[in-house]
């Protein structure tokens, strides 16, 4: 028999596991399985690097990010098209904890093009 988690359980579960230590948004070129984590391309080019995400304190079993992330091509990123994105454990390989695909692809043509991410665009939440 499966018990339901309670409001607290839920809110524990994120400000332990999602905010509890630094966890790192990445760009696909080609999607991941999400539900796995394996398989997908990630970005590269230019100075490709995952950035740094946090979280705000759990509410009602959800969060989201508390500041804006971007990329910008010929700084960060190289041109290219992007399809979706995760979040992971670590700057580098890792374990991916998260993500999900653009609803249409991102494509990254030119020097000083961007892909931005505002505050609170990537949510998360435990039911």
């Amino acid at each position: 028999m499966a018990g339901t988690n309670s409001d607290y359980f839920e809110n524990l579960i994120i400000d332990t596991d999602i905010r509890g230590a630094t966890k790192y948004l990445a760009l696909f070129t080609t999607n991941p399985n999400f539900e796995t984590g394996a398989g997908g391309t990630e970005a590269t080019g230019g100075s490709y690097a995952r950035k740094a995400i946090a979280f705000n304190a759990a509410n009602a079993g959800a969060t989201a990010n508390t500041s804006q992330i971007q990329w910008t091509v010929g700084t960060d990123v190289a041109a290219q098209t992007m399809t979706g994105w995760g979040v992971f454990d670590a700057s580098t390989n890792g374990n991916m904890y998260f993500g999900d695909a653009f609803s249409s692809s991102k494509a990254l043509s030119g020097t000083g093009d961007t892909l931005t991410f505002a505050a609170g665009a990537i949510t998360y939440s435990v039911t």
